[in-house]
């Protein structure tokens, strides 16, 4: 996936074998000037019950983009435990 390309690798020890990998752990945000644009939103009133990832299917068409309201809606900034 071309999204992790952006971050560095990083090496883990794992059972004392070296191992190098992607530090999925960078914060990522979105540019203000970007994120301030109201033509970039689509507005979706989250019902009851509803997860990241079934609206993702609703909105995209995949569960793959659930991630994207964390990192655009400021709001969410604390991952699920800012999710209604």
């Amino acid at each position: 996936m071309s999204f992790f390309k952006q971050f560095p690798l990083t090496t883990l020890k794992v059972d004392n074998d070296a191992k190098r990998t992607i530090d999925i752990f960078r914060h990522v945000d979105v540019d203000d000037v970007l994120a301030s644009d109201i033509s970039n939103y689509t507005y979706y009133e989250i019902g009851d019950g509803e997860r990241p990832d079934n609206v993702s299917q609703k909105l995209y068409g995949t569960p793959d983009y659930y991630w994207t309201f964390f990192i655009v809606n400021e709001s969410l900034k604390k991952g699920l435990d800012d999710w209604p």
